[in-house]
């Protein structure tokens, strides 16, 4: 069940312009010459003209579903104080009505054979966070007339390739918990919760992946740990893992990497015996890796899950803290917001 204003938005309209406003009003008045019987419900049309836009356009909108209704032969179609009610799969036939209108309409007003104006409603949310253009993430009640209770994630972190899959499930939880609850507190204790989780998981499962491309370019302007100028710090993972496993010698035991393999790579603790940042590997944390080396939990945190829920957070003007410091009580916390 939605509301008219699902298919025919006010804003939309006059995005369009006020030659759209014109064909609807003649598209309505059209209707009431092939059928009069409804001018005894509704105000006439030929009041239309002497209407200010909005009023005109509260007429226009007002008279469709009585145009649904004699035109389409439905039933389903009632006004409440909320708008007017239309169910069912059948409210395509009302999109394919007005369609069919502003094509005649471009033919006999605009002398066009191709008409752009396409009237079509894509989903209903109830709740949605919108950081830009093209990502955003919304609660789907109605997705092209289908009933739905979903969440529609686009251009946001967690459906990039970029994020480990292990981890999605717990972004996706942090960010629904936000829209369902609209409580800072609830989606705080999810996110810490996820924090303490993150820091049981092994290596495998919060490394970052990519492709590798242009190895051998780089690694032959490298020498040991010093690498070349403007190495991608994922093709510097591969190349110092590559590096460890001719130092550890541990000839045919572990893959090496080169370009066209997928690297996997981590954060490392600091200081540690190589002076490294990162380091990569292909498959599976090699053992003798692990003992030299100890993952740096807390920025492999920041980087692959805090950085994209802050900006959620920022997006809704809420106070985020970095689990690892959540020393400072808000005063909102306090009264259990």
């Amino acid at each position: 069940m939605s509301t008219l204003s699902d298919i025919l938005q006010e804003e939309y309209i006059r995005q369009i312009g006020e030659l759209d406003l014109k064909m609807l009003m003649e598209m309505v008045e059209e209707v009431f010459e092939s059928a009069p019987r409804l001018s005894e419900e509704v105000a006439a049309p030929a009041s239309l003209a002497s209407q200010s836009d909005d009023a005109a356009l509260e007429m226009v909108l007002k008279m469709i579903p009585d145009i649904a209704v004699s035109e389409i032969g439905w039933s389903d179609v009632k006004t409440t104080d909320e708008g007017v009610e239309i169910k069912g799969p059948q409210r395509r036939l009302l999109e394919d009505y007005l369609n069919n209108g502003v094509q005649e309409w471009a033919k006999k007003s605009l002398l066009s054979q191709d008409s752009r104006f396409v009237f079509k409603r894509e989903c209903i949310a109830d709740t949605g966070i919108f950081l830009q253009k093209k990502r955003y993430v919304m609660h789907i009640l109605d997705d092209e007339g289908i009933k739905e209770n979903k969440f529609k994630y686009t251009g946001v972190e967690v459906v990039r390739t970029t994020m480990p899959n292990a981890i999605k499930p717990y972004a996706r939880k942090i960010i629904e918990t936000m829209l369902s609850t609209q409580s800072l507190k609830e989606t705080n204790k999810v996110l810490y919760d996820t924090y303490d989780i993150f820091k049981t998981l092994p290596p495998e499962q919060i490394a970052f992946v990519m492709g590798v491309k242009g190895y051998e370019k780089y690694a032959v302007q490298c020498k040991q740990f010093t690498t070349c100028k403007g190495m991608p710090i994922h093709v510097k993972s591969a190349y110092f893992y590559n590096e460890m496993l001719d130092i550890l010698e541990t000839g045919n035991k572990y893959e090496k990497l080169s370009s066209g393999d997928k690297v996997r790579y981590l954060y490392l603790q600091q200081p540690n015996k190589y002076r490294l940042d990162t380091i990569g590997f292909k498959y599976e944390f090699p053992e003798e890796l692990g003992n030299i080396f100890k993952v740096d939990y807390e920025k492999m945190f920041e980087k692959i899950l805090f950085q994209g829920i802050e900006r959620f957070y920022n997006n809704v003007s809420w106070t985020i803290r970095k689990p690892s410091a959540n020393v400072k009580v808000e005063l909102l916390d306090l009264f259990g917001s």
